[in-house]
């Protein structure tokens, strides 16, 4: 009889082991499409949006862009959806920007990483000057016989850096979940029982 009770608890012992193991990795949030996408030029106003797996916390949630003079400007973090968050770059430098972001997910664990893009300052008011001095210089070849200006060249986007990864630390948790409680109270409302029946068996 003993030999059965000790069995019964060693299943039980495993079972609770197994639940406890599976649980981190249920939990797991992680970020699933950014846009615009990593490596592409971006401008001011340009909204970078975070789409992860989960919905997250609000709490801990924010988004830095360091332009390529390395200065670095806190966003305005907008939350369209409990697993979105997204902020609009405001007037950098032109060049290489890195836009860095930490989000707390549900479970309590915090998810950091960064994205680079490329910065095309005043894109659309160069355009439109482009546009302008050409108009010009047309008008006065017609009229004076003077050649048009050359048009002025479009910045060129350069080389994106590699984007950083989403922070793996498992770190604590925050506590056990409920099904490890859960596991854990099975398992000692098991033992209770066998050590009962042994001592009416006696």
């Amino acid at each position: 009889m003993k030999s059965r009770v000790l069995a019964a608890l060693t299943a039980v012992a495993s079972a609770a082991v197994v639940m406890v193991a599976a649980v981190p990795a249920a939990a797991h949030t992680s970020l699933i499409d950014v846009q615009p996408a990593e490596g592409e030029t971006v401008a001011e106003g340009t909204t970078v949006a975070l789409t992860f797996s989960e919905a997250l916390l609000e709490l801990g949630t924010e988004m830095i862009v360091t332009d390529a003079t390395g200065e670095s400007f806190s966003l305005v973090v907008e939350r369209p959806q409990p697993e979105v968050v997204a902020a609009e770059l405001p007037a950098l430098a032109a060049g290489p920007v890195t836009v860095s972001w930490r989000v707390v997910a549900g479970d309590g664990h915090p998810i950091e990483g960064s994205l680079a893009y490329d910065f095309a300052a005043d894109a659309g008011a160069g355009d439109d000057a482009g546009a302008d001095d050409a108009e010009a210089s047309g008008q006065a070849t017609q009229d004076a016989g003077d050649q048009a200006a050359p048009p002025s060249a479009s910045p060129t986007p350069t080389a994106s850096t590699d984007v950083g990864t989403e922070d793996d630390s498992d770190g604590a948790d925050g506590g056990l979940s409920w099904l490890v409680w859960l596991a854990i109270a099975a398992a000692v409302f098991a033992a209770t029982a066998a050590g009962t029946l042994i001592t009416r068996r006696r």
